[in-house]
């Protein structure tokens, strides 16, 4: 499906783990975006999000950080995040952190144009179909912070009901994965027990793929599925998107 690249310049926000460890998965967002008739920027001098620093408590650092990403997207096009963790730090938890600052009447415009991709792809563009295909059967593991925060449920659904060839299993499990962002390494063993049920259910369930949007919580799962079936692969929404005959 395409749409009028005229209206939808769009800028991409590439979370730090995405960039550092899986820089594949930021160029899929670029090629799925500009396939739909999006014209892309990325911003080279973009960070964090702030989230990391928000979750331990300093507060003065994570406003710092988040005023930075302010800045560096000071257009009035939207902004595509590929991480329902940090989209709930930018659209939800930046309230609190602006609550008391006289940047909050720009954060709050900012939070407005600022999108988690799927929510973005379905409900502003309109698109639920975008000619991918990939012959497996899978599981999508919901990311809290996407469901609880972004209300991201049906949204990476209907994208993926559209992929041909995919047979998309329900893991009817609502609980965390344990990473939780700084959790995992504060809390390390019960973290990795999360992480092992969870791994336990995919394998269970049948699937060849596990598919989320979060790429944190699909590597943290996936580590722990080394030890059970290790030729189950994990996967983002995005890179699923981006596979072609």
């Amino acid at each position: 499906m395409q749409i009028d690249t005229k209206q939808h310049t769009v800028n991409i926000f590439v979370p730090c783990f995405v960039d550092q460890f899986f820089p594949n998965t930021g160029i899929n967002l670029v090629n799925v975006l500009s396939n739909v008739g999006c014209s892309v920027n990325y911003n080279v001098e973009q960070t964090c999000c702030g989230m990391p620093a928000f979750q331990d408590g300093f507060w003065d650092h994570s406003r710092d950080v988040a005023k930075k990403l302010i800045n560096e997207y000071d257009d009035s096009n939207s902004v595509v995040c590929i991480d329902g963790a940090c989209s709930a730090m930018v659209k939800k938890s930046y309230t609190e952190l602006f609550k008391e600052d006289i940047l909050q009447h720009e954060v709050k415009k900012f939070q407005k144009r600022f999108f988690e991709f799927s929510d973005f792809m379905v409900n502003e563009l309109g698109v639920t179909d975008v000619n991918a295909v990939l012959e497996a059967k899978a599981v999508y593991m919901d990311a809290c912070k996407a469901v609880n925060a972004c209300g991201i449920y049906e949204q990476p659904r209907k994208l993926l009901a559209n992929v041909r060839g995919l047979k998309l299993i329900e893991l009817n499990d609502d609980t965390c994965c344990g990473f939780g962002g700084t959790f995992a390494a504060e809390n390390a063993d019960f973290s990795d027990v999360l992480a092992t049920s969870k791994a336990d259910l995919i394998y269970k369930s049948g699937a060849e793929v596990a598919i989320s949007s979060d790429m944190s919580c699909l590597y943290h799962v996936q580590q722990q599925m080394k030890g059970i079936d290790p030729s189950i692969r994990f996967m983002h929404i995005v890179d699923v998107l981006a596979q072609k005959k």
